[in-house]
């Protein structure tokens, strides 16, 4: 009988900025700079999000960059602008088998965890750090519109 691989998390960067660093489970996810670029401006590929596929582990004991299915991952995403530190838990997802491959759109204040049949398994708010004063200045204001 073959033996299936795990399955991967496809890491959607929707945003324009290059995601510069994508830490996952405490490692950088692979050797290119930048790890996701971002979308493209004009074209026929505008605001089309770019992605990496990051491998789904059956443990997080030092297996890397991967999304461990026995514990919450932590997460380090890193802008020119902004910089999130969060984690998200894939051990407890219903219907979700191991081999399957999952994606993840990363905005700047959401995570969104889906299935490939396009079934959204985990919702979760951001609060991202802005790293200049620009960046500073839209999430002040973006936080004065959702009061």
């Amino acid at each position: 009988m073959p033996t299936t691989l795990p399955g991967n998390v496809y890491c959607f960067n929707c945003y324009n900025e290059p995601m510069e660093q994508l830490n996952v489970n405490g490692v950088a996810f692979g050797s290119a700079t930048p790890a996701i670029g971002g979308w493209a401006a004009t074209g026929g590929t505008i605001y089309t999000p770019l992605s990496a596929a990051v491998p789904r582990s059956k443990h997080g004991d030092g297996s890397g960059a991967s999304f461990p299915n026995d514990m919450p991952t932590p997460l380090r995403i890193n802008w020119d602008s902004w910089t999130i530190q969060t984690s998200i838990d894939t051990s407890k997802l219903p219907n979700v088998s191991l081999n399957d491959d999952l994606i993840l759109y990363i905005a700047i204040n959401q995570l969104t965890l889906m299935t490939t049949r396009g079934f959204v398994l985990v919702t979760q708010p951001l609060s991202p750090a802005g790293q200049s004063p620009k960046a500073l200045a839209e999430l002040k204001e973006f936080k004065a519109y959702q009061s």
